[in-house]
C-alpha cells in the first residue's frame, strides 16, 4: 500500500512539472495521502499577505478559508495568532523578494515550521490568476508533501551571513567610495590632491 501512494506521489510530481495539473480540484481528485494535515499556504505581496487554511480545520473552526493580514507588523502577528489558535503547524510560502523574511521570522520564533519555496519552480504551475487561488494552491501542494523547500540556516548562521555579504560587498564598492571622497576634496580643496596621492590610509601618502 505504501509502495503504491509512492508511485502515485512521483506520478503527481511528474505532471506537475508538466503542467498538466491545473488546480486544487483536480489535485484532489489523486487522493494522495496527507503529509501535513495541519497546514496552511501564505501568498505574500507588498501591501498584503493571503492565508488559506485547512479546508477540513477551517470548516471544524466556523473560519473562512482564506483570510486577507497588511504587512504591517500588527497584521503579522495577527496572521501568526489565527494560525496558532487553528493548530497549524506547517506553512508553505514562496520566498519572494525580501517579503518572506520577516513573516518567517515571526512563525519561526512562533514554532510554526515555514517551507520557503522557490517561486520560479511554483510559477510554473498555470491556473493560478488570483492571490486567493494561489494561496490556495500552495496549502494544498503542501498538504500532500509535494513541495521542497529551500534551504534556510538558524538565526545565528543567517544573521552572520546577513555580515558577510555586506562586508564583501562594501569590499568590492570600495574604490568608488574612494573616488567620490577624492571627487568631493578636489571640489572643495582643489590643492589638496597635489599634495596627498592616496587618500585611503589613515594617514595618507604624500
Amino acid at each position: 500500500m505504501e509502495k503504491k501512494q509512492k508511485n502515485k506521489h512521483e506520478e503527481v510530481i511528474r505532471l506537475l512539472k508538466k503542467q498538466q495539473i491545473r488546480d486544487v480540484k483536480e489535485l484532489d481528485s489523486y487522493k494522495l495521502s496527507i503529509c501535513h494535515p495541519c497546514s496552511a499556504g501564505i501568498d505574500l505581496g507588498s501591501r498584503e499577505i493571503y492565508v488559506a487554511l485547512t479546508p477540513g480545520i477551517a470548516a471544524e473552526m466556523g473560519l473562512p478559508i482564506v483570510h486577507v493580514f497588511s504587512t504591517f507588523t500588527s497584521g503579522l502577528l495577527a496572521c501568526s495568532d489565527l494560525l496558532i489558535n487553528c493548530g497549524i503547524t506547517t506553512v508553505a510560502m514562496e520566498s519572494t523578494s525580501v517579503y518572506w523574511t520577516t513573516i518567517h521570522s515571526i512563525l519561526e520564533s512562533s514554532g510554526i515550521e515555514v517551507c520557503l519555496v522557490n517561486p520560479k519552480k511554483f510559477r510554473m504551475v498555470p491556473g493560478r490568476k488570483t492571490d486567493i487561488l494561489d494561496c490556495q494552491w500552495l496549502q494544498t501542494l503542501h498538504l500532500y508533501g509535494l513541495l521542497r523547500g529551500s534551504f534556510h540556516p538558524e538565526e545565528q548562521i543567517s544573521k552572520l551571513r546577513s555580515y558577510m555579504r555586506e562586508r564583501d560587498r562594501i569590499i568590492k564598492n570600495r574604490s568608488r567610495y574612494i573616488q567620490r571622497m577624492q571627487k568631493a576634496f578636489f571640489k572643495k580643496l582643489k590643492i589638496l590632491l597635489c599634495i596627498i596621492s592616496n587618500i585611503w590610509p589613515i594617514e595618507g601618502s604624500f
